[in-house]
């Protein structure tokens, strides 16, 4: 009996513990196919796709300074990266920066700025004889307001004369010139002196007295072509060397060339912003080719409807106006001469009854006016 209760108080408990097996599922070759897709796509876009970009970009790029009238230019691009390795007689870097960022490219969208990064790299090349004069070259180059003198010059006497006379000549003077280098001839400063003058006649391109010979070239109103024409026929024969400068159109034309170009195409802005879109970026470089070839001051009008308060209308077409008036001055056209005005709906050209009406009253005018010597 006295076992029997023993048993009984004694109780035993069985624990169940559940171990987990993972029995490890096949591999199978196919779970691997998206992956494999992916890093075909990814080889195909490093080696086909990029190179492709790459040569659009540069090509464009290259294709664009060449209109420019900008030549021995290196065009390197990574992507969207553009390196531009340029002599530094030929080009200064803004100029080169700013052709560079304004370049568009065709793609499956539409056209589209080609590049993202633009770095710039002036160099300027090694005499092969140090006492030749091709270490006197010096160049005189027009820019947004004023000039930019590039060379090296016989000594500080002649630095500081050729600054004294350039200021003297233009609004805005940029002096990149060093001293340094021989003048065998005696010829520098006669050859700094013809290049300085012929840029007082140009709209815009450069001179350069090189190796004993002066070279001109860019765009004159057709009285100073002549005029330096005659300035580069007042030195020795032997000392000239190539001119090319383009006749281009009086202020007249010149309007009525600015007329077509808006009749035709339409600057477009976000809505009720004075930010551009990128679709106009095409024409806005051909009001600034156009505007860069055309003597005279220029202002920018802006116009819209009468929608809205007419004080907010008025604010918004000065901001617009200003808007195509700074990208005029991104692409290389002279703010000194170019003005922003706005008319918010004070000069309608349509009725703001219609939706069309109001269309052709939301608009930006460009005006040449000659200005009197």
């Amino acid at each position: 009996m006295t076992d029997n209760v023993d048993k009984n108080k004694t109780v035993k408990h069985a624990r169940q513990y559940w171990k987990r097996v993972d029995n490890p599922t096949p591999w199978f070759p196919g779970a691997a196919l998206p992956l494999l897709v992916l890093i075909g796509l990814f080889l195909l876009g490093a080696t086909w796709v990029a190179a492709d970009i790459e040569n659009d970009v540069s090509g464009a790029v290259a294709a664009r300074l060449e209109r420019a009238g900008v030549s021995n230019t290196l065009v390197k691009a990574a992507g969207q990266s553009v390196l531009l390795k340029a002599d530094r007689w030929e080009a200064t870097e803004v100029a080169l920066h700013t052709i560079a960022r304004s370049t568009l490219c065709e793609t499956w969208l539409g056209r589209f700025e080609c590049t993202t990064d633009v770095t710039v790299d002036l160099q300027s090349p090694a005499p092969s004889d140090p006492l030749s004069e091709q270490t006197q070259r010096f160049t005189v180059s027009t820019e947004r307001g004023g000039v930019v003198l590039v060379g090296d010059v016989p000594d500080r006497n002649e630095h500081d004369r050729i600054l004294h006379k350039a200021e003297g000549r233009f609004a805005a003077v940029r002096n990149c010139m060093t001293i340094g280098g021989v003048d065998p001839t005696g010829t520098f400063p006669v050859g700094a002196d013809a290049a300085i003058e012929s840029v007082t006649h140009l709209l815009q391109g450069q001179a350069s007295w090189s190796q004993g010979l002066l070279s001109v070239r860019g765009t004159a109103v057709p009285e100073d072509v002549a005029r330096v024409k005659d300035v580069f026929g007042g030195i020795d024969e032997d000392a000239r060397g190539d001119i090319s400068v383009l006749s281009v159109a009086p202020p007249r034309d010149c309007n009525q060339q600015f007329r077509e170009l808006l009749a035709d195409n339409r600057i477009h802005f976000k809505t009720a912003s004075a930010i551009l879109e990128t679709r106009s970026q095409a024409l806005l470089e051909d009001l600034a080719a156009l505007a860069r070839s055309c003597p005279g001051e220029l202002t920018v009008e802006g116009h819209t409807d009468n929608s809205g308060d007419a004080d907010m209308n008025k604010l918004l077409s000065f901001e617009r106006a200003s808007s195509v008036r700074g990208a005029l001055g991104a692409l290389g056209v002279d703010l000194n001469r170019v003005t922003a005005v706005g008319f918010g709906e004070e000069r309608p050209v349509a009725e703001n009854t219609t939706l069309d009406g109001r269309a052709q009253n939301r608009r930006i005018e460009i005006v040449v006016r000659q200005t009197t010597p």
